[in-house]
């Protein structure tokens, strides 16, 4: 019978074999063009059997191959991130009821200056860790991440100038004389407004790394579909 069959059938055939068991094997995602029941074309990705994870965002479809408990946060990773963010929060709000109490040590009140620039610096790169890793972003829906959470990322921006400003400030007016009175009316207004805006950021940044949490942020959901399709509009 392999007689009556072309060479090079053979080995096309023989070459198709060994690109399924290695596909198989190593469970890499194989695309397909499907409709969707609504209108459009939809690009549906599935892994091997029991595998895939099938969505629909809009009048396009995606899943990711290795299922949920691949691109889930683990319940103990997230209480370790969770409990990390509250930490520096913590510390911010320390920094900022009891600095002043250390203004004739200019050199330990520069140290915890600069330790919380860096805690505000490392909360940032935290929260954006969190949204690469969320099912969301990775199926490229980044507008609606932005559009969740821009107050959050806006805030803490503005929250990181205001207090790196501050430091500065007050550091270059007390190095040389940490007795003498340095309170200018620029240097209130910046003040007020540096601790107004540290009282929203410990609040909103709060909210959103509990928000996180949320399981539907690594799934396919009715309710991902719907959030997308009210930012498109």
């Amino acid at each position: 019978m392999l007689r009556l069959v072309p060479a090079h059938v053979q080995r096309i055939a023989a070459a198709v074999l060994v690109l399924e068991s290695v596909l198989l094997r190593d469970q890499t995602l194989l695309c397909s063009w499907s409709p969707l029941a609504s209108s459009g074309t939809a690009l549906v990705f599935s892994g091997s059997a029991g595998a895939g994870q099938g969505c629909s965002l809009g009048t396009w479809g995606c899943a990711l191959g290795a299922g949920p408990q691949r691109k889930m946060l683990q319940a103990s990773g997230y209480s370790l991130v969770l409990s990390l963010q509250l930490l520096l929060l913590t510390y911010d709000l320390f920094v900022n009821s009891f600095s002043e109490l250390l203004r004739s040590a200019p050199v330990i009140q520069l140290v915890l200056f600069i330790i919380q620039d860096i805690a505000i610096l490392f909360n940032i790169i935290v929260i954006f860790l969190l949204f690469f890793n969320t099912f969301v972003f990775q199926a490229g829906l980044v507008s609606l991440l932005f559009h969740k959470f821009k107050g959050t990322i806006v805030l803490t921006a503005v929250y990181f100038a205001l207090s790196i400003a501050l430091h500065v400030w007050v550091m270059n007016l007390r190095w040389k004389d940490s007795n003498r009175f340095v309170w200018t009316d620029g240097l209130q207004t910046l003040f007020v407004f540096q601790r107004l805006a540290a009282v929203f950021y410990c609040y909103f940044y709060k909210r959103t790394a509990v928000r996180l949490g949320d399981p539907r942020l690594y799934q396919d959901s009715v309710w991902l579909r719907k959030e997308f399709t009210q930012v498109r509009r």
